[in-house]
């Protein structure tokens, strides 16, 4: 969107999507987003949405509540003491990584991702698995209310296209010149909605807990969405820390 209203516009029909304002709900965010937008005035917005909905490879769950998922993978990382899983989804592309957290320094809200992109690029896959099933208590969710972070160094970083300087009076966009790139700051405002539970039964529902080896998941860990189309920068899609 190239000037403040048709911002405000895109942001109020994109978190009204069906399907995206059903993950949202609770966040408040039609009204925090927007009227960080309405006090920016920004002269560009972008909406970016990553919305995915998976289902278990293999899964099965227990009149406790506790659920458990077959593991794909099992892995060693020098800088983690913990073991890092991955277990497949209905998606064969993407995984999700289990890191536990148990007993460790917690990392900042911010820098989960840096912590666990880290810790990912340092692992490599046992050759024996020790552990072919991880076993979650509970279903669980993770909100993250909007927040700002301003990213001065991201236009001339990624050589950002733009106008060189301010916007117009009457607040429309400015000229672009040719190969001119932006040198106002970037505001990015942020936010999560992470939902986890057994979901529906699939075929490759596991046996029962005593024919395999099981790791109980305790709180905090941190859990990851990994896309083998970006293999080569060996970073997770997101990475939320569960407390």
């Amino acid at each position: 969107a190239d000037s403040p209203t048709a911002g405000l516009e895109l942001v109020r029909s994109g978190l009204s999507a069906e399907g995206y304002s059903e993950a949202i709900r609770g966040l408040s965010l039609q009204e925090s987003v927007t009227g960080a937008v309405e006090a920016l005035l920004p002269e560009e917005t972008v909406l970016a949405r990553l919305h995915l909905s998976l289902d278990w490879m293999g899964v099965s769950a227990y009149q406790d509540g506790s659920f458990e998922v077959a593991l794909q993978a099992v892995g060693n990382c020098s800088r983690h003491p913990q073991p890092v899983f991955y277990v497949g989804t209905g998606d064969e592309e993407v995984f999700v990584v289990v890191i536990p957290w148990t007993g460790l320094p917690l990392p900042d809200e911010e820098a989960i991702y840096v912590e666990c992109t880290d810790i990912l690029r340092a692992t490599v896959p046992m050759e024996r698995s020790p552990y072919q099933a991880l076993r979650f208590p509970s279903e669980f969710d993770v909100r993250r209310k909007m927040a700002s972070s301003s990213l001065p160094d991201a236009p001339s970083t990624l050589e950002l296209p733009g106008a060189a300087s301010g916007a117009g009076g009457d607040g429309a966009s400015p000229t672009v010149p040719p190969g001119s790139v932006y040198t106002s700051p970037v505001q990015m405002l942020h936010f999560s909605s992470l939902s986890v539970g057994p979901g529906r039964h699939t075929p490759g529902k596991l046996p029962g807990s005593n024919s395999v080896s099981v790791f109980e998941v305790q709180r905090p860990f941190a859990l990851c969405l990994f896309h083998t189309e970006i293999d080569d920068l060996n970073a997770p899609l997101t990475a939320t820390l569960v407390l």
